[in-house]
């Protein structure tokens, strides 16, 4: 979920009691901060529509969706609507196609939604010029109304793998509710740091579940951390497929879906992603492994499964990609190098 996330991003939990709007709660929360003081009610519309809120890690499009007591919204900052939607053609991995969804493998920087710095060239920009090229027709009169393409979950920048786009209302509407129920299945390959002189946790167990609060870590706010404090819930759950004297292959599952997620949390058990250059320590490898993890330039880090139930048909979906070639060359390495 949420991985493209700036600084501004803002958290807020629905405590009740009984429920509310999603707009008349958010307004209220973002107007008692002095940046939104004078925020107004249409504006926080067109931004809800434009994809910059989630509830309960999946984005929520609906200014009237109705919260209960406990729900979890996060405002992603401001988008401008001048170049939200703007269509561009960049080439897209299709993995499946339908008349209400897409099924797209992003690849390595290619960011998901328009943001500060990231106004052209995003994945849902380049959804809108593939569904308005292969239509035919302009993209307003493509889609119900004001609709256009939805994102229901995000990726970081630098993850590559699955992400599902809705072509219309009620698919998006239909996701994201399993997002916020938890019933979607999302799998992750990732190669986390070992050592062969330090046993960590990935050495020591075939698996574990890592629950620890994620929220802004306190003396660097462009960060995420494990917090006491002031954090959200987060649990993931990982397991080994292969060992290698300097790295772990896992496969990891999320419960939710904070943002860096996975980054953060096998951070915290001393074995962060190979090649982060946000998170981790990696001053322990041999030279040519720390080096082919800097040319590697981002996070060792694959959405491998997406599953969900399709909103029209009811059936269970589930799709694989494997990792792109440089992440299994990445992999080669080390497997070949020994102790």
């Amino acid at each position: 979920m949420s991985d493209d996330q700036s600084e501004t991003t803002l958290s807020f939990t629905f405590e009740g009691p009984g429920y509310e709007r999603l707009d008349e709660f958010l307004l209220r929360e973002l107007q008692s901060l002095s940046s939104y003081e004078r925020l107004t009610r249409s504006q926080l519309k067109r931004w809800i529509a434009s994809g910059s809120v989630e509830v309960n890690d999946a984005v929520e499009t609906k200014s009237g969706a109705r919260l209960k007591p406990g729900y979890d919204v996060v405002f992603l900052g401001a988008n401008e609507s001048d170049y939200l939607f703007e269509p561009c053609s960049l080439p897209l991995s299709l993995c499946h196609e339908d008349e209400d969804l897409l099924v797209i493998n992003k690849p390595a920087g290619l960011v998901v939604h328009p943001g500060a710095g990231n106004k052209t060239g995003t994945l849902i920009q380049a959804v809108a010029g593939y569904l308005e090229e292969s239509s035919g027709t302009f993209l307003g009169k493509h889609f119900e109304g004001s609709f256009r393409p939805g994102v229901v979950h995000r990726l970081d920048a630098d993850t590559t793998g699955l992400l599902v786009v809705a072509k219309n209302a009620p698919t998006h509407q239909a996701l994201a509710k399993q997002f916020a129920e938890r019933t979607i299945d999302r799998e992750y390959v990732a190669l986390a740091l070992s050592t062969p002189r330090r046993k960590r946790a990935i050495d020591q167990n075939e698996s574990g579940v890592i629950d620890a609060s994620v929220g802004r870590a306190p003396h660097q706010r462009v960060k995420m951390a494990v917090v006491a404090d002031g954090g959200k819930r987060a649990v993931t759950h990982w397991s080994v497929t292969e060992r290698f004297p300097w790295a772990t292959l896992l496969k990891l599952k999320l419960e939710t879906g904070r943002t860096h997620q996975i980054r953060v949390h096998m951070d915290y058990i001393g074995s962060p992603l190979i090649g982060d250059p946000t998170y981790g320590d990696f001053s322990a490898l041999p030279k040519a492994l720390k080096e082919k993890g800097d040319l590697f330039g981002r996070q060792a880090l694959h959405a491998a499964v997406l599953g969900f139930t399709h909103p029209a048909s009811g059936e269970r979906l589930r799709f694989e990609e494997g990792p792109p070639d440089d992440f299994l060359e990445l992999i080669d390495s080390f497997r070949r190098t020994q102790s």
